[in-house]
């Protein structure tokens, strides 16, 4: 009895990070870092222009994403809204796409005083071509979005004047997720890890090409 107590524990733990780290939250965090960490990618932004890209982002990136599952769900598109079918990623990751690349292209071609950031262009860029590719793969295997979402922090990590304190950041949460999504079955080590290789080759992908 005591050898097995721990495991409802440890899975409500590996439930928690789960949310905590959800994909859609992840553009948020990576927000975050960049202005809260010492890269000085916002170093020339007021505390205005910070909350005005901020609230951009969380709109288009999170609040839009859950709006579309909740529909779905409600409408009876999807079985839950935790998309555990691949099927049932099929139309929110579409919706998604569209959702990024609005993000995108936003930033990339709003002329704006101060500029904004290239890491933050190219991060979205990123994340854009990152659905596409989660698109086609999940036709063949249900790769993992949470380990593709934490993937693109360790990517950008290398793509921005290298802070160490945002790369050890993103080495954490990546661990913490690819643990937690084990402990909780919810992907093979192969769809972990091919979704981890995926966020980081798309930001890199996306820092060659602009």
């Amino acid at each position: 009895m005591n050898a097995t107590a721990p495991k409802p524990m440890i899975s409500k733990i590996a439930s928690v990070v789960s949310y905590v780290l959800h994909p859609v939250f992840i553009p948020s965090i990576a927000f975050l870092l960049f202005f809260l960490l010492p890269i000085n990618a916002f170093s020339a932004f007021t505390w205005a222009g910070i909350n005005k890209w901020f609230a951009i982002i969380v709109i288009n990136t999170c609040f839009f994403p859950l709006l579309l599952v909740v529909l779905l769900k409600r409408l009876d598109f999807i079985k839950t809204i935790t998309m555990t079918d691949a099927k049932d990623r099929i139309i929110p990751l579409i919706g998604a796409m569209v959702f990024y690349f609005w993000a995108y292209h936003v930033l990339h071609n709003l002329k704006t005083v101060p500029v904004i950031p290239s890491v933050l262009i190219v991060y979205f860029l990123a994340q854009f071509w990152g659905l596409i590719a989660m698109f086609i793969l999940n036709i063949f295997f249900k790769i993992s979005m949470h380990a593709a979402a934490v993937g693109t922090l360790i990517g950008i990590s290398f793509c921005m004047d290298f802070s160490l304190a945002f790369f050890l950041i993103a080495c954490g949460c990546s661990i913490l997720v690819l643990l937690s999504r084990k402990v909780l079955q919810a992907h093979t080590h192969a769809e972990l890890i091919s979704g981890l290789v995926l966020g980081i080759l798309s930001c890199l992908a996306a820092f060659i090409y602009l």
